[in-house]
């Protein structure tokens, strides 16, 4: 697991890199490997993307912006970014068998 690991990951990737890769790691599933590298560099990236999204709406999904006809209720532009890498990461985790669909 170690010896894939990039030198010069960043401090908050590489934990994420070290929780994910572990069960990765097991010889019963044998998913993280050179051939995997890439994609599961990327996988960390998104949660790691996802993370920072999830803190930056810890103070509520909704916004309230005056227009010439009132107040409007809004929806913050991260809910939907958050909603596009939950996808990334459901489409990674299928591709290492992370979910119970996937599990071979």
């Amino acid at each position: 697991m170690l010896a894939l690991e990039p030198e010069n990951i960043n401090p908050g990737h590489r934990e994420i890199y070290r929780c994910l890769a572990l069960p990765l790691c097991h010889p019963s599933r044998d998913r993280l490997n050179e051939g995997f590298i890439f994609r599961f560099h990327q996988l960390v990236r998104v949660v790691a993307r996802h993370e920072k999204l999830l803190i930056a709406l810890e103070d509520g999904e909704i916004y309230t912006a005056k227009t010439r006809d009132g107040e409007q209720q809004k929806t913050k532009p991260e809910v939907g970014q958050i909603n596009e890498t939950f996808r990334q990461i459901r489409v990674l985790a299928g591709e290492f068998g992370m979910t119970p669909v996937n599990r071979a």
